[in-house]
């Protein structure tokens, strides 16, 4: 059994900016996004991609990862 985010507690870990870029060493560089969830921990995009489809909040999260990976390429430039 596999326990996802319910829509509410999606929309409450976007809002209190949960949802974080990660950069992944690979053989080539690439990156996803972890949300930190207060009963089931650390989630994948994957885990709950779907559900942000399905409620329709695909945008904020969005813009959401844009603005923190923006913050995250200026800190690795200095």
């Amino acid at each position: 059994m596999t326990l996802s985010p319910t829509e509410q507690e999606l929309q409450h870990g976007l809002g209190n900016g949960r949802l974080k870029p990660y950069v992944q060493p690979k053989l080539e560089l690439g990156s996803t996004a972890l949300m930190q969830h207060s009963v089931l921990g650390v989630l994948p995009l994957s885990h709950f991609l779907s559900r942000l489809t399905a409620y329709g909040i695909l945008d904020d999260p969005l813009f959401q990862l844009l603005h923190e990976s923006a913050i995250l390429l200026r800190l690795l430039q200095d």
